[in-house]
């Protein structure tokens, strides 16, 4: 199963942004969505960004991730 995450760009640096997950900095590479800038939120997947989402769908995101992992197998 794949995932993307969603994350708020806090910095860019060339063709890489740094994003915050669940209180952790990872970089994404913005080659495919070079429309982004600092403050954006972007769906990211094996380190690139897929696209520019809004808050609230980012949000609705991270609602979908936390219910999947509190999930039992």
């Amino acid at each position: 199963m794949c995932l993307a995450i969603p994350g708020k760009i806090k910095k860019i640096k060339g063709s890489e942004a740094f994003f915050d997950f669940e209180d952790k900095e990872y970089c994404a590479d913005i080659s495919l969505s070079p429309e982004v800038k600092i403050g954006d939120w972007i769906l990211t997947h094996d380190g690139r960004a897929l696209s520019k989402v809004t808050k609230e769908e980012a949000g609705e995101n991270l609602k979908l991730i936390e219910l999947q992992s509190s999930k039992k197998f």
